[in-house]
């Protein structure tokens, strides 16, 4: 007897709150919390503000890099239509993360609305998330060689190989297994590139906003690894993922915890108002994308 799909989409949610939840309770609990509630509240609001335009920025140029692997696939959807879509899919995935999610979302509506190949759609999709995987990889190797090189000659060696091959292995893959996408594999690396990039960038106005004394290419170094954990869905919306990315940092380099914890709530509120014109979009009068703005070829 198959399991029952809302049963098993119930526990998954609860499993996630656990996760979140603990997560949460040993990051907090290595800070001092009055401290890190007093370096959110002098956080300069001007350098906030520029870090919440850069983050937006950098999500609109991931909506434009999701649209090649569309192309990619025969999936014909303008700009617009695209970017409603993408700014939805935000909201649900840090809001709705325990039912279908912004990735499942986008994907269901192509499918009802269109009648297009599941198959495809996925696939755009998950390539999109592979290609910035990629360039966050990219960074931390980079900015690990930069600022954590006397770590570990190992680990030296490894950073350095993958910071070389790591595109140019991709676009190995891409050929044998994904031609009809390697025509798109520089253009798509070089957004998620630059996406990345403005988001380092955000993430030091960030830092700058809470008067960090440190190293900023270390903590931009953790920002990077800490979004490698907040991407692996075992936490609501990476609630407590990078959290806890910050403290077993600390355990190894020494870092200002509770700047980082400050650090992750400011950068985490950045997310959320980014993430609110996809609940206006969605219960707009006009939300519906039209049928000339998204057609997908058979």
């Amino acid at each position: 007897m198959s399991a029952n799909p809302k049963l098993t989409a119930t526990f998954k949610l609860l499993f996630k709150l656990l996760l979140t939840a603990a997560a949460l309770f040993i990051a907090f609990r290595k800070i001092e919390i009055g401290k890190t509630i007093q370096i959110v509240q002098e956080a300069s609001v001007v350098y906030l503000l520029i870090g919440l335009l850069l983050y937006m920025i950098s999500k609109i140029l991931s909506s434009i890099r999701l649209k090649y692997f569309f192309d990619a696939e025969k999936i014909q959807i303008d700009h617009i239509s695209n970017l409603k879509l993408y700014c939805i899919g935000m909201f649900y995935n840090l809001f709705l993360p325990g039912g279908i999610g912004g990735d499942g979302y986008k994907a269901f509506y192509m499918k009802k609305n269109f009648n297009g190949s599941m198959k495809k759609i996925l696939l755009a999709i998950f390539l999109d998330r592979v290609s910035g995987m990629l360039a966050l990889t990219f960074f931390c190797c980079l900015f690990f060689l930069l600022t954590l090189a006397d770590i570990s000659l190992f680990a030296n060696i490894i950073a350095g190989i993958t910071l070389i091959l790591i595109f140019p292995v991709s676009y190995g893959i891409t050929l044998l297994f994904l031609k009809l996408h390697a025509i798109y594999f520089i253009r798509t690396s070089l957004y998620s590139i630059v996406v990345q990039g403005i988001q380092s960038l955000a993430a030091l106005v960030i830092f700058v906003s809470i008067n960090l004394q440190d190293s900023y290419l270390v903590y931009i170094n953790l920002f990077l690894v800490s979004s490698i954990f907040a991407a692996i869905p075992f936490t609501i919306g990476g609630i407590g993922a990078r959290e806890l990315a910050f403290v077993l940092a600390a355990e190894f380099i020494g870092i200002d915890i509770d700047m980082a914890i400050a650090f992750s709530i400011l950068f985490f509120l950045i997310n959320v108002i980014s993430s609110l014109p996809g609940i206006f979009i969605r219960l707009s009068p006009n939300k519906q994308i039209k049928p000339q703005g998204l057609q997908l070829s058979q």
